[in-house]
């Protein structure tokens, strides 16, 4: 009896050790398993923040990776206005949201309007990771030649919120202001009249920026020259581009700061130079200027705001040293004539014309019907009353 109760006592020993001992192993084993994942983890991550590095410095933050799962894909819900960078640190990597879709070696970026759903692939194991920046940040679409984040491949998204976003970047100050040409006035005896009328230099585009930016203080006009004959054309907020296809130069004036920017359609360097309206005598004597300094301003490369006529006609007048000036919008009829000397102001379209018809009328720049001359000063050998054809606006000044 004593000899069973110590053998079965001896066996329960062998199998306390054996389960000690499994148990061990198992333990063993997960520390191996779990070591190599912590250490597969810690290579990814490091590989990562190598790979983020070049974004984070512009202010980009990580909102997913792979350096738990190691997949060669990623998922993860994107917001917004937004822009992004997807970055892997072996192979090719390549992201989708939507209809967007773009690959390229280590790292490719795009924009987006609205919040989605974001897949990223990668053609080898290694680490995969996703980062994000406010769109405002960098601008959009239209403001990436001035960004310093350069991923290997950029994607054409977010063109539909493109011009909101690159308002946000505008009023934001964002932009690099860019050395002034402070020289271009003096390079040559033409320019220098500009300075002496009262231009400055205040902005430019230069050749590798597809745009620059010019804030006007009130009561000014500027003018913007190209190096060459590169098609100009300006924006305001919103998208609108009041001024289109201007070859080489273009003017415009605002009785309001506003801030603007010159685009240019070629790679010739640009300067915008701004003078007070009082003193050159609005947008018609900017134009005189810079037509003195040979740089010649085509009438459709001009413009002023629809509130602005009344402003720009008196000012004009009043810098031809004329007293006694009054406004009037044109009417759609003949009025009550008069042979005082009249500044004429018109909106796009608009056509102008003097009654009775037999009166001598001498306007510089000249008037024809139609004309595509939007301001002009008249002087008449009888009394004629102004009046206009078209629906489109217009102010007299006399």
């Amino acid at each position: 009896m004593l000899d069973d109760d110590l053998a079965a006592s001896a066996r329960r020993r062998r199998r306390r050790v054996i389960v000690i001992a499994a148990n061990g192993l198992a333990l063993v084993a997960v520390g191996v398993v779990g070591w190599r994942l912590l250490s597969r983890a810690r290579a990814i991550r490091a590989g990562l923040e190598r790979a983020e590095a070049p974004f984070v410095s512009h202010g980009m933050k990580e909102i997913a990776s792979n350096d738990l799962s190691a997949s060669t894909s990623l998922e993860a819900d994107a917001p917004g206005s937004s822009c992004f960078i997807a970055v892997t640190t072996a192979g090719v990597v390549r992201a989708r949201q939507g209809a967007m879709s773009v690959e390229a070696p280590g790292s490719v970026g795009w924009c987006a309007c609205g919040e989605g759903r974001v897949v990223l692939e990668a053609t080898a194991a290694g680490g995969l990771g996703l980062l994000r920046v406010d769109a405002r940040n960098f601008g959009g679409p239209l403001a990436r030649p001035w960004s310093e984040v350069t991923p290997a491949s950029w994607s054409d998204g977010g063109r539909e919120c493109a011009d909101a976003t690159l308002d946000e970047w505008l009023a934001d100050h964002r932009w690099p202001s860019p050395p002034l040409e402070t020289t271009w006035l003096d390079a040559s005896p033409a320019r220098a009249s500009l300075r002496r009328a009262g231009f400055r230099a205040v902005s430019g585009v230069q050749a590798e920026h597809p745009f620059g930016v010019v804030e006007s203080a009130a009561g000014e006009c500027t003018l913007a020259v190209a190096s060459g004959n590169d098609e100009l054309s300006l924006r305001a907020s919103g998208g609108q581009r009041p001024i289109t296809h201007a070859h080489g130069a273009m003017v415009w004036c605002a009785s309001v700061a506003e801030s603007m920017t010159v685009w240019r359609d070629g790679s010739a360097g640009v300067v915008m130079l701004s003078a007070p309206a009082a003193r050159v005598g609005g947008l018609l004597g900017a134009r005189e200027c810079a037509e003195t300094a040979g740089v010649q301003v085509a009438s459709q490369a001009t413009w002023l705001r629809d509130e602005d006529l009344a402003w720009d006609a008196a000012t004009l007048l009043r810098v031809s040293a004329l007293a006694g000036v009054t406004t009037a919008p044109l009417p759609a009829e003949p009025g009550p004539p008069s042979t005082k000397v009249t500044a004429l102001d018109l909106s796009a379209g608009a056509q102008v014309v003097s009654d009775p018809p037999g009166v001598v009328v001498a306007c510089d720049p000249p008037f024809p019907a139609p004309s595509t001359e939007r301001t002009s000063i008249c002087a008449v050998s009888a009394p004629v009353s102004w009046w206009r054809k078209t629906e489109e606006i217009g102010r007299a000044h006399v």
